[in-house]
């Protein structure tokens, strides 16, 4: 079937994502369980955080109050120093918390992070009810902050223990208020006009009605934001399952693969073997008729050798132990001159001319992969291009001392809807497979899987009939070894 021709080029840039953990503590109960001990250690980091947002807002309102009359034509009282004790107490639990924290990542125990959260809001409720005091607890809307640490709660805790935050900050606040009428708190306000206070308090019903009707925003959020934490929890939970239950399949479809690769490989060796016994004429003369009967086997022999060996490779590279090799500093321009020697048989006997521009970079990988990495496009590029083509490679050092690399091929190019789907396995257009019906069909999937592995931002162009450039983006030599990716949705685009 013919493919369209078309005139602009098409670009497609290769997703890689970070590796998901396979750790079975995400087998957890949804509904009763809050999250893993690692995600609570960094949500308190991002409280302590978020806190010193808080101090620096009160302490800023503190230091305004002191303004001379300037809060008194706004109408506020002057010498606010609450704020600014409220402030200190904060900061002083921020670096105790902060200090707990540090001690966590030094020597992490059971349920460290999560006592950290609850004395992180147990003390916060404690200071925000001092602060809705002296606010003015029944005149302002302050004591809607509390709406804040009950649904952070709901996020970092169960339903069970979001709603003892719940219950707490509606004591607290009841206590506050009761306090402040049975005489023990002399009531306190930011407003110099006191004639709200005075008449929610000339009526015990006009004080009921506002306990009342913070408790009802607060239980009513509580119960928002718990059901829909709830059903987060809930869904994560099934895609967790579902990720372990993905992964386990993949480990069997590779086992399956390297056993069946194997099992294939040795009579196909002992085939070829034979083959070529008798071509040679170990076995006597051989009629011309056969002799051509017994090339064509040779010849698929070593087709399906390729492929067992590219099946090989590519569930070495999946399987858990496939990345055994430790990385090392590596001169791109090595493994790259090595590949394009590797093809030369075939680009002298197609008359493609191999172009160059290649530069020392160093990078940091495992030279075995890289060179599969290049071998298989340097290959695909030959085995593309029309016979007395050209073949364009080039290296450099680019940005930040990643090596950059690029192959731009003069050939029968790829449609851009087909671009999307070059890296599956034994994906092959229709054009592809009519210009070249000796490939295996994995060498885009190897490739995909070495960049995956390394890091490597891989992205490809092409317009049919012109050509096809394939563009990497290779890690620095300094880089730190990091887990292995896979598929995923990150993206690391080539700007």
């Amino acid at each position: 079937m013919a493919e369209d021709i078309q005139t602009e080029p098409s670009r497609y840039e290769l997703p890689l994502a970070q590796l998901s953990s396979e750790n079975q503590d995400q087998r957890r109960n949804a509904k009763n369980t809050p999250v893993s001990e690692e995600s609570l250690a960094a949500n308190a980091h991002w409280f302590c955080r978020l806190r010193w947002v808080i101090i620096a807002m009160l302490a800023g309102f503190g230091v305004f109050t002191l303004c001379g009359t300037l809060p008194a034509s706004l109408g506020l009282r002057a010498n606010a120093t609450w704020a600014l004790v409220c402030a200190g107490v904060l900061v002083l639990c921020n670096i105790a918390y902060l200090i707990h924290l540090r001690h966590i990542g030094d020597a992490p125990k059971p349920n460290t992070a999560h006592y950290n959260l609850w004395m992180q809001i147990v003390l916060d409720l404690l200071v925000l009810t001092a602060v809705v005091h002296f606010a003015g607890s029944l005149e302002t809307h302050i004591a809607n902050a509390y709406l804040f640490h009950i649904v952070l709660s709901c996020i970092f805790f169960t339903p069970r223990q979001s709603s003892a935050v719940t219950l707490l900050a509606c004591v607290l606040f009841l206590i506050c208020v009761l306090t402040e009428q049975a005489g023990i708190l002399p009531p306190s306000q930011l407003h110099l006009d006191t004639t709200v206070r005075r008449s929610i308090e000339s009526s015990a019903g006009e004080i009921l009605m506002v306990v009342g009707s913070v408790w009802g925003i607060l239980l009513a959020v509580w119960y928002l934001a718990s059901h829909i934490a709830d059903k987060l929890r809930q869904h994560e939970h099934d895609l967790t399952e579902t990720n372990i239950r993905l992964i386990a399949a993949q480990k069997e479809r590779t086992r399956h693969m390297m056993h069946t690769a194997h099992e294939l490989k040795t009579p196909c060796a002992a085939i070829y073997s034979n083959v070529r016994v008798l071509i040679d004429g170990y076995c006597g003369e051989i009629p011309d008729e056969a002799q051509g009967v017994l090339h064509r086997i040779s010849v698929r022999c070593l087709g399906l050798a390729s492929q067992i060996q590219d099946m090989l490779r590519l569930a070495n590279l999946r399987s858990e132990g496939g990345s055994v090799a430790t990385p090392k500093t590596v001169d791109v321009a090595e493994p790259l001159l090595w590949s394009i020697e590797q093809v030369m048989p075939t680009i002298d006997q197609r008359k493609i001319t191999i172009k160059t521009d290649i530069q020392p970079a160093l990078t940091r990988c495992v030279e075995d992969h890289l060179k599969m990495f290049f071998l298989n496009l340097v290959s695909n590029a030959v085995n593309y291009s029309h016979d007395g083509g050209a073949v364009h490679v080039t290296c450099k050092p680019g940005q930040d001392n990643r090596p950059n690399f690029s192959i731009r091929d003069e050939g029968i190019g790829i449609p851009r809807e087909k671009l999307p789907h070059i890296f599956e396995e034994y994906y092959r257009t229709n054009s592809a497979a009519q210009h070249n019906r000796g490939s295996s069909g994995l060498g885009l999937a190897i490739v995909q899987q070495i960049a995956l592995e390394h890091r490597i931002e891989l992205a490809v162009e092409s317009q049919p009939g012109k050509g096809t450039v394939f563009q990497a983006i290779l890690p620095p030599d300094n880089d730190p070894p990091k887990p292995r990716p896979n598929q995923g949705d990150t993206r690391w685009p080539i700007s």
